[in-house]
């Protein structure tokens, strides 16, 4: 004899389903020769974003990152749209951080502007809670995150808790292609970052 189960319909079992809250965006490495793949996690509590940033699923490291105050934010913003606003009127061309052509004579002008956003962004300061806190490139790799964040959703104002692998980077010393893989996992970051809830 069997006992009959009443049926909760999809919409009761999708309530009782953590992972229905769970966003998640992965690839593999573009040019890895054993096929790595970064998977990105994000669950999203009232009071914080909880972040994983996995290199063929291992972590080992985790940061606390708080979000920096509104007169900071402030600042960081005003220097961006003076950058974006910012016109030439040279005849030799360049490339923007756009790609759009650039004037020459503009140059050192934009580059102190770009220099004056990294300083404003030096104020986002993660606290390594697990792991090697002499990690610059980890370091680095949490202050873009929450500025990309920003970047997304300027009303944002929860901490950031991150795992993150130290293999999503090669070696600890700086190297070429480290430009290369944070642009990649700041992609996968952006693309699970605005995905809906639920979705796979």
């Amino acid at each position: 004899m069997s006992i009959l189960q009443p049926d909760l319909g999809p919409s009761a079992a999708d309530a009782n389903d953590f992972s229905n809250f769970i966003k998640k965006e992965s690839a593999v490495v573009p040019g890895s020769p054993s096929n790595d793949e970064i998977q990105v996690q994000i669950v999203e509590f009232l009071d914080k974003l909880v972040v994983q940033i996995s290199h063929n699923g291992e972590l080992d490291s985790t940061y606390k990152i708080r979000i920096p105050d509104a007169s900071v934010l402030s600042g960081i913003q005003g220097i961006a749209n003076e950058f974006d606003n910012d016109q030439g009127s040279g005849t030799t061309t360049t490339r923007n951080i756009n790609g759009e052509e650039d004037d020459d004579d503009d140059y050192d002008e934009r580059h102190n502007l770009a220099k004056d956003i990294l300083d404003q962004t030096s104020h986002i300061e993660p606290v390594c809670l697990i792991g090697n806190t002499n990690n610059f490139k980890l370091q680095v790799l949490c202050s873009q995150l929450v500025a990309l964040v920003l970047s997304l959703n300027k009303t944002e104002s929860r901490d950031v808790i991150l795992s993150v692998s130290s293999k999503v980077f090669k070696g600890t010393t700086a190297r070429e292609e480290d430009f290369d893989g944070l642009f990649f996992v700041m992609g996968l970051f952006r693309a699970c970052y605005l995905k809906k809830k639920g979705s796979q």
